[in-house]
């Protein structure tokens, strides 16, 4: 099956009796590369998650402020943009920015704070 496959993309470009196997990589890289984009968003999606996820713990277990002071300082070491377009970021950072990993953490104090006055 896997043949056909192969044979039918040959044909698809013009390509009837010979089949180079060059052409077959350019072509079959051409084909995967929009897949690629996807998997990418979806990878980093992931990993941001984890992110925050991490973020949350530190707040969680009382280390919320010395992680930020820690991510203030790397991220004026390494110069880094504070604040980018949210849609760029989402696809080509791993990482959140320094602004939405501290507003998440803001808002998850707020939350832990307010759990904890309703407990009391």
């Amino acid at each position: 099956e896997l043949i056909t496959l192969i044979s039918g993309m040959y044909a698809a470009f013009g390509f009837q009796s010979k089949k180079p196997v060059i052409i077959g990589l350019i072509l079959f890289s051409n084909i995967v590369n929009p897949v690629e984009h996807f998997v990418q968003f979806f990878q980093q999606f992931v990993t941001r998650m984890f992110e925050f996820e991490a973020d949350r713990f530190a707040v969680e277990q009382g280390h919320g402020k010395e992680l930020a002071a820690a991510l203030v300082k790397i991220s004026t070491e390494n110069k880094s943009n504070l604040d980018p377009d949210p849609l760029w970021s989402a696809y080509n950072n791993s990482h959140p920015s320094l602004v939405e990993r501290l507003r998440a953490m803001t808002a998850h104090v707020s939350l832990l704070e307010a759990k904890h006055k309703k407990s009391n």
